[in-house]
């Protein structure tokens, strides 16, 4: 299972999927579903842009964890 960690990240810098949304240029709706693990895809722009916005890798965001 993949855990998606932006809104822990998000907290941290006291700011949420609004702002990220407005940062990067992507709807709320697509950043929410990634954020929240409802979706089964997304976009190595999604992925280039919310890195680039948190100043942060993709092992930041995403974590691998065991059943």
């Amino acid at each position: 299972m993949i855990k998606v960690k932006v809104i822990e990240i998000l907290d941290s810098k006291e700011r949420n999927l609004k702002w990220l949304s407005n940062k990067c240029g992507i709807t709320y709706s697509t950043l929410y579903n990634f954020a929240m693990g409802k979706t089964n895809a997304v976009s190595y722009n999604v992925l280039e842009s919310v890195c680039e916005v948190l100043e942060c890798n993709l092992s930041d965001i995403l974590e691998i964890q065991k059943d």
